[in-house]
């Protein structure tokens, strides 16, 4: 009996786990989205340098590429700018098995890498589609 309830619990154990690290990772994105968003209306370009979007990361590790000078993330895993806009992403992690895209307007997105993220997202938003990866995306109902 105490083996039918471990195996029913750890997966949704999992899931709670990866849920509390996602809002670790929200505000960040939403920081860091505001921030850009500011820089682009004050100078008419993006920028993904963090010191001209004065705004503090929780975690940086030095060497990234060339258009990234700092690796960005959080404790869960990295983040990215798009170049071309305003959209900021949580790249899928050891810790985190999905991607989130968080752009300007109304695309506040998640979708998958594996099963655990497709939960992971599904408990996290409303359905909209398959995302390029063909797993479920999901819009995030804030």
């Amino acid at each position: 009996i105490i083996g039918i309830l471990a195996a029913i619990a750890l997966p949704q154990y999992r899931v709670a786990v990866a849920k509390a690290r996602v809002a670790q990772v929200l505000p960040v994105l939403r920081s860091l989205l505001e921030a850009r968003e500011r820089y682009f209306l004050a100078n008419g370009t993006h920028s993904d340098n963090m010191e001209d979007l004065d705004v503090r990361v929780p975690y940086e590790s030095r060497g990234g590429t060339e258009k990234m000078p700092a690796y960005l993330g959080t404790p869960a895993g990295p983040l990215a700018f798009s170049t071309d806009n305003s959209c900021v992403f949580f790249i899928s992690s050891e810790k985190l098995p999905l991607i989130i895209d968080f752009c300007s307007g109304a695309r506040k997105d998640c979708y998958g890498v594996d099963e655990t993220g497709d939960r992971i997202c599904a408990t996290l938003g409303t359905h909209i589609g398959t995302a390029s990866n063909g797993h479920p995306q999901y819009r995030f109902n804030f």
